[in-house]
């Protein structure tokens, strides 16, 4: 009993001197941490600003092409619209009305030709449409061209409307001091006295020409 009783003592012992040397090993580390210096991150650098008109001016212009690149647009342009003018006479409709509208990528003469011919001779109302508002694409359409949208005006509904979009798209590419605005606004004008004309083409056209100024 007394053995017991001197081994429990010797732990208790122990147990103060572990205890202690961990508060003396605890003191001396915190010392050690408040005698080291701080160290200090220096300052990042204040980040320079774009010059934004510099940037802008980049962005807007694109990088000049060879003249490999402009020979090779050239020669993909004038596949494409020679697949498309292909399609355009394609017994699908559907697929004469997809010919069409892969030309408004393309406008050039040869294709506004192509959409012309179109506008005023396919059999199918949808493929004509397609023809009339693909050449809204393009600008300055010669006299040729307008004079087929003009008639178009007088088609069935879904090409009439297509043609009106594209006369009134057209009128506004064009300064309203300008001969061609001029020209063709007097065309349209001259274009409400047709009898053809369905009366919600009518009403659109003197809305146009209001709503431009033209009496």
């Amino acid at each position: 009993m007394r053995r017991t009783y001197q081994i429990f003592v010797l732990v208790i012992i122990l147990l103060c001197l572990i205890a202690a040397a961990i508060l003396g090993l605890y003191s001396a580390f915190e010392s050690t941490s408040e005698m080291q210096p701080t160290l200090q991150t220096p300052p990042l650098p204040a980040p320079i600003a774009p010059d934004l008109t510099e940037l802008a001016n980049r962005l807007s212009q694109p990088p000049a092409l060879t003249a490999e690149q402009l020979q090779e647009d050239k020669e993909i342009q004038q596949s494409q619209v020679a697949t498309a003018s292909e399609w355009l006479f394609d017994p699908n409709p559907q697929q004469r009305v997809s010919g069409a509208e892969q030309l408004s990528a393309y406008p050039t003469p040869e294709a506004e030709k192509l959409l012309r011919e179109i506008v005023s001779g396919d059999v199918a109302a949808e493929v004509r449409a397609a023809a009339a508002a693909s050449l809204s694409y393009f600008n300055a359409p010669d006299a040729e061209t307008i004079d087929a949208l003009l008639q178009a005006l007088q088609d069935e509904e879904q090409v009439s409307q297509r043609a009106f979009s594209t006369l009134s798209i057209q009128l506004s590419k064009y300064p309203v001091d300008s001969p061609e605005f001029k020209q063709l606004s007097q065309r349209l004008k001259n274009r409400l006295h047709s009898k053809e004309l369905s009366d919600d083409i009518r009403n659109a056209l003197k809305d146009l020409l209001e709503y431009k100024g033209i009496k």
